[in-house]
């Protein structure tokens, strides 16, 4: 009588850990990487009223782990050209994934453009969408829109 309560209590914590594994799939979610805060209210904000989680990072040192552990949607991070990391970031999403989207605010810097460049074709990162300045809702949505359809979990309609 008793083995058949502890059978049945650890065929129910089984049911409860598969649930729980399911609904986190069904989260969709984005990194920020950014040393100083720049776009993470704006983002959060954004990223709330469509049902996004943003998940920041302040170092390139979290990323690799926050990449594998939250199976993110996209990226977006700001890129420093004063901080070697910044570049140490494109590397470790091209180890994690080539074709994840990453949108990168890189400012007006010829030197970090020029870095991104040859990060680009070096590993072969063919989802990077580099903007010059902070991105407006418009093209924060369209990013978005295009990572959801290529993860196939995207919510989101270009409205033109």
């Amino acid at each position: 009588m008793a083995e058949r309560t502890h059978t049945t209590s650890f065929i129910d914590m089984l049911r409860q850990q598969v649930t729980v594994s399911l609904e986190e799939q069904e989260t969709q979610r984005i990194l920020l990487l950014e040393s100083r805060p720049v776009l993470a209210e704006q983002l959060e904000e954004l990223c709330h009223a469509i049902d996004i989680e943003v998940v920041c990072l302040a170092s390139h040192h979290e990323l690799p782990f926050s990449l594998h552990h939250h199976r993110p949607i996209a990226v977006v991070c700001v890129i420093e050209p004063a901080l070697p990391g910044s570049i140490t970031a494109l590397r470790s999403i091209a180890a994690h994934d080539q074709d994840l989207p990453v949108m990168v605010v890189t400012g007006d810097d010829p030197i970090s453009l020029g870095t991104i460049d040859a990060a680009e074709r070096l590993w072969g990162l063919t989802g990077l969408h580099c903007v010059p300045q902070v991105p407006n809702a418009q093209d924060v949505v369209g990013f978005l829109f295009q990572a959801g359809r290529r993860s196939n979990t995207g919510r989101l309609l270009p409205i033109y």
